[in-house]
């Protein structure tokens, strides 16, 4: 009996791996497009593209608040996201490079998600990807 079970287990681990596989390699993808954005995005922070000199930095979702405001040393309260109303006027606008940096950065795939433009009041900095 337990032979059976075992070899049972054996069959079912067998049939599922290639799913599993697949999955895993769908997820590390997501993972290198996702450390690719973000590597773009200190990238304007580093060559002062992105700063807090003049004001708030605007985003277009929820994503790069944490990631900006930390490199930036900063309250996340300064970086401004495109996807609520703007709280205040901001200096800078980090705009998606691509459809593809659009669709891929995002913390949850239920926030709201529309096209976004420079809002007013905004400069643009536009992310460097060479995805997409």
């Amino acid at each position: 009996m337990e032979r059976r079970r075992g070899a049972l287990v054996l069959v079912v681990l067998v049939a599922f791996t290639p799913s599993q596989v697949k999955s895993a390699h769908r997820e590390l993808g997501k993972l290198s497009n996702q450390q690719s954005i973000q590597n773009d995005l200190l990238a304007l922070v580093d060559d002062g593209a992105v700063n807090l000199r003049c004001g708030p930095v605007g985003v277009p979702n929820h994503a790069p608040v944490p990631l900006i405001a930390l490199y930036l040393h900063a309250s996340p309260t300064r970086i401004v996201s495109a996807a609520e109303p703007a709280r205040s006027r901001a200096a800078k606008y980090v705009d998606p490079a691509s459809r593809f940096v659009e669709d891929e950065y995002v913390l949850d795939p239920h926030d709201p998600h529309r096209p976004v433009s420079v809002p007013p009041g905004f400069v643009e900095s536009r992310a460097r990807i060479a995805r997409g």
